[in-house]
């Protein structure tokens, strides 16, 4: 298991309500995400390979969904 802590109102909390809800805005990318995720993790050998890999991902979703925020009007809860 791999739990994740935030700051309130943190940058770092910021992006993942906003990774958390731009998934439930498009639930169309989730299966893809999880099978990539799936993947990845019979890949690599551990847990710092799998997050160094995966970042770029994160990056990218955080990317699309910035600009989601700013279009749909989104606000940190």
């Amino acid at each position: 298991m791999n739990l994740h802590v935030r700051l309130a109102g943190s940058p770092n909390e910021r992006l993942a309500l906003l990774f958390r809800d731009w998934f439930r805005a498009h639930p169309e990318a989730v299966p893809a995400y999880a099978t990539f995720k799936r993947s990845l993790a019979a890949a690599v050998p551990g847990i710092a390979t799998y997050s160094d890999v995966k970042d770029p991902i994160v990056d990218l979703v955080i990317t699309v969904a910035d600009a989601w925020a700013a279009v749909s009007g989104w606000r940190q809860p």
